[in-house]
């Protein structure tokens, strides 16, 4: 029987127990031969991730072992924990990050040595014949040194004393930050910084100051080469500071891989190498056969042993183009002509946005007003031709025999999940799982809206509008609304029903999901938008789409919230500081003071910054600017701060930070640290908690009484 509630306060089956205590992810598909292998994330097992390989029949066997965890730490983000091929299955286990083989479903063994994580491994493509394994390997060993990303070849029957052999060195630059400075606490450090008796003076003291020439603190002065070679587009190829997805040529002749340098990301330019292979797997006329510093290049997939197929955004979209080997000083050409993005941003590897099929054709994931469909590209002609799924959502597209293909996709009310797709009769079949009946009932389904946002530019994003069928939706009220705000900056949300989200629609809260300037899947211009405007034209669309709902008449003006985590709860931070549109918000993990991050945070994201705000230290000024640290004068909505204890990316004193200064200026808070967590909360029972500490806060704040029993948040 329904029943009126107000809004908030609607009971719902959809409890933080079911949306973290229950939900098995599944993820990184790969098709081998009739076998069909994924990664399972198993909150029952405190999160950890085991790897799973079903047989033709339909039953499931792990490969890895009890009690290991499958997943890299590779640039502290993870991602192309494993791969197979011809029954060998390579993978990474979380404790110590070695590389374990296992060959015909037979127990695994390591075969790289142990380092105590300080040398991690990722990107793995097999080559059978040699009985090697092309990766990428990040070495921590130096702590002189920042970590050194290299392409190296794994030997599958090794010992389990190597580290690999180096196939492309990467390039060794000292631990410094981006001023040029030597780290604190490493011996380069000490060396340089504190009182000697060759009567240097001690860094930071008066008589320092008062001595030091500019110059002398370290800092590259503006305008130089050297302050050029730090702060622009580094456009020498070799040695690289990263390294991405090597593919091996049909006929184990040929390497391709991409590589790029710091102070860019792999989405703001990248290079395609192409070497050929001895018959000991060493490189030979390795050489930079596409790319620049202004072309984002991704997946390279050999379409024969002569052929490239590859992502490229040199047209302001990231669409298909072909490299002939035979024709190389051509240069890549355009398969197909679409002003619509295939293409991810490459925070990790091995993300697969499509797969060549057995008869040449390519399965393809393409983006369309955010929702990304599923289509067939003939790499011949160009045709492309749409594959009428219930979907709206394809990602980490795999090949699988019969020109057939496994992928993880979601519906409007359907949690991602991994499943096996004829595109020829436009149907899939589950492989894993079961169906979510209640998500099917509760998940509200998204909206694609668009607004007038920063600098008056169209600004997009989902709406999801409360539902619950068993409640009456009250007169004369108009819901509470939640935005919600992706992380990265470099990245989108999709369109895909989530239990975590469905919590709160399903207790009567309009939820935005943002995809602010900045983000992906709107063309290289929309994502360039926030190039030197992080803190500016995100936090705008932020709050000009809550602002246009509420105008609208959509949702309550004065119960408008907003959440994110890592980059979202920056904007978060950032919005409630600088605009009165929200009237609480909740950060997770999120970044207080932009300028200690640019100090302290990891090798990958090290220069990030200097393109979304600009080089530091040169524009601290700004830095100070952005900082929502700075801004609490224009502070006084209340504020919950969720943050793990162990985080490499958004280190606490961010948090604790942020929690001072609230209990300084007497604004109603929470800092809540999650023990053992990091980037990211991994253990059900921490995600629970949060959760559940999230609506009660937002009880507290907008004045209604959450049906069931939560757990409370104590304010400050």
């Amino acid at each position: 029987m329904t029943q009126p509630n107000s809004y908030g306060s609607w009971p719902s089956p959809i409890t933080a127990d079911y949306v973290h205590g229950s939900t098995v992810g599944r993820g990184q598909p790969w098709a081998d031969g009739e076998h069909v292998y994924w990664r399972e994330t198993r909150p029952q097992d405190e999160g950890r991730s085991a790897l799973v390989r079903r047989a033709p029949d339909g039953s499931t066997t792990d490969v890895s072992l009890p009690g290991q965890d499958v997943r890299t730490t590779l640039h502290e983000y993870g991602g192309g924990d494993y791969a197979v091929r011809d029954g060998i299955v390579v993978y990474v286990v979380r404790d110590g990050q070695r590389v374990w083989v296992s060959r015909d479903g037979g127990e695994p063994r390591p075969v790289t040595a142990e380092t105590d994580g300080l040398v991690r491994y990722s990107g793995f493509c097999i080559d059978p014949r040699r009985g090697v394994a092309y990766a990428i390997r990040e070495d921590q060993r130096d702590p002189s040194l920042e970590p050194v990303t290299s392409l190296v070849r794994l030997d599958l029957s090794g010992d389990g004393s190597g580290v690999g052999e180096v196939l492309q060195p990467g390039r060794e630059r000292q631990v410094a930050d981006q001023a040029g400075r030597v780290a604190r606490g490493t011996s380069a450090y000490r060396d340089q910084a504190e009182p000697g008796q060759d009567g240097r003076v001690a860094r930071g003291t008066s008589a320092y100051r008062d001595h030091a020439e500019p110059g002398q603190a370290g800092r590259v002065a503006r305008g130089t080469s050297a302050y050029r070679d730090q702060a622009e587009p580094d456009d020498t190829p070799a040695p690289p500071d990263f390294v991405l997805d090597p593919a091996l040529s049909p006929d184990g002749r040929r390497l391709a891989w991409l590589t790029w340098n710091h102070p860019q990301m792999a989405w703001d330019g990248t290079f395609l190498w192409v070497a050929e292979l001895d018959d000991a797997g060493d490189l030979r006329e390795a050489r930079v056969v596409a790319g620049s510093t202004d072309e984002s290049l991704e997946e390279p997939t050999w379409l024969d042993e002569n052929r490239l197929l590859v992502l490229s955004d040199r047209s302001g979209w990231s669409t298909f183009h072909l490299l002939d080997l035979r024709e190389e000083s051509a240069g890549l050409r355009p398969v197909h002509d679409d002003q619509h993005d295939y293409g991810m941003p490459r925070w990790v590897p091995h993300m697969r946005s499509f797969a060549l099929l057995d008869d040449g054709r390519v399965l393809a994931g393409r983006i369309v007003e955010g929702f990304r469909g599923a289509v067939l590209l003939d790499p011949s002609s160009g045709d492309v031709t749409d594959v009428e799924l219930p979907i709206t959502y394809i990602d980490q597209v795999g090949a699988a025999p019969g020109s057939k293909a496994v992928a993880v996709v979601g519906a409007a009310d359907a949690m991602p999940t991994v499943v096996r797709i004829d595109p020829d009769e436009a149907t899939l079949t589950p492989l894993a799982g079961e169906t979510d009946e209640l998500l099917e009932r509760f998940a509200a389904p998204p909206e694609a809206i668009t607004w007038s946002g920063f600098d008056g530019q169209t600004a997009h994003g989902f709406l999801y509008l409360p539902r619950n069928p068993n409640v009456v939706v009250p007169e004369g009220q108009r819901p509470p609304l939640l935005v919600t705000t992706h992380g990265g900056p470099t990245a989108a949300t999709a369109a895909v029903a989530t239990r975590a989200r469905t919590y709160w629609t399903s207790r009567g809260f309009a939820v935005l999901d943002v995809n602010y300037a900045g983000s992906t899947g709107f063309g290289r211009a929309y994502r360039e938008r926030l190039r030197g405007q992080w803190g500016v034209a995100d936090v705008q669309d932020a709050a000009l789409g809550a602002q246009h709902l509420a105008d609208s008449g959509v949702v309550d003006a004065e119960r408008m919230a907003i959440r994110g985590g890592s980059a979202g709860g920056y904007l978060t931070l950032a919005a409630l500081t600088t605009t009165d549109v929200f009237s609480a918000g909740t950060s997770l993990f999120g970044i207080a003071d932009v300028g200690a991050l640019a100090e302290h945070t990891h090798k990958l994201e090290s220069r990030y910054t200097w393109g979304l705000i600009g080089p530091w230290p040169d524009d601290r000024s700004t830095y100070d600017e952005r900082s929502p640290i700075n801004h609490l004068d224009g502070l006084s909505a209340p504020l919950l701060l969720l943050q793990g204890d162990e985080d490499k990316v958004v280190p606490p004193s961010q948090a604790q930070m942020m929690a001072d200064a609230l209990q300084r200026k007497g604004i109603a808070h929470a800092l809540v640290l999650f023990a053992g967590e990091g980037h990211g909360f991994r253990v059900p029972a921490n995600q629970i908690r949060a959760q559940e500490l999230e609506l009660s806060f937002y009880g507290q704040v907008f004045g209604f009484d959450p049906a069931g029993e939560v757990q409370q948040v104590t304010l400050s």
